[in-house]
């Protein structure tokens, strides 16, 4: 553990298992293979601590990561489903909509659309209601890109669109216009893409 373990022993397992999903370098399987390993610990060390709710869905947020990089997407969809079921229970919506967006991630990258757009739309519902705007955006352009997985490039723009009142930072306004002009270029509407 990184953290002192007598003081803040929920926030050292959280940590180590942020720390971990974090050092996975991409391409390489031995750091990931590292990573889901210590991921997979700090979870079991929840459990065994008998961690709040909460700490537990931390630590499994972090094997979601892990496991979604690794490609055992079978396990990270269970653990990103534990985590969000925890922070039901637990009422910590700011988390709901964070790791609901995580699952639609899982989701997407296993091909199934339809659950990724249950997480994606409820995790932008939750932002939405409790004024997380970076999640509320990064949900909203999840289900763009969803849409456009679909073959639906009109609601992909259209959903895209709805970002530009909402969005405050030149760089983020920057890829929504680009996400809109490629959507609608892909659907053959050159006036709305140029």
């Amino acid at each position: 553990a990184l953290l002192d373990q007598s003081s803040h022993a929920w926030l050292a397992l959280a940590a180590d298992g942020y720390l971990a999903a974090v050092s996975i370098v991409a391409g390489d399987a031995a750091s990931t293979a590292h990573a889901v390993a210590a991921c997979r610990a700090t979870v079991d060390a929840a459990r065994r601590g008998e961690s709040r709710p909460p700490v537990l869905a931390m630590t499994l947020q972090a094997l979601t990561w892990a496991c979604m990089e690794a490609g055992e997407l079978s396990e990270a969809g269970a653990a990103a489903e534990e985590a969000l079921e925890l922070m039901r229970c637990a009422g910590l919506s700011v988390w709901q909509s964070r790791i609901g967006a995580n699952a639609a991630h899982v989701a997407i990258r296993a091909g199934d659309l339809d659950a990724a757009w249950r997480h994606a739309e409820r995790a932008a519902e939750v932002a939405n209601g409790t004024g997380d705007t970076w999640i509320a955006v990064a949900a909203t352009q999840l289900l763009a890109q969803i849409a456009a997985l679909r073959g639906e490039l009109r609601s992909a723009r259209d959903l895209s669109l709805t970002l530009l009142d909402t969005i405050a930072d030149v760089e983020t306004l920057a890829g929504v216009h680009r996400d809109v002009a490629k959507y609608a270029l892909l659907d053959g509407d050159l006036q709305i893409a140029k």
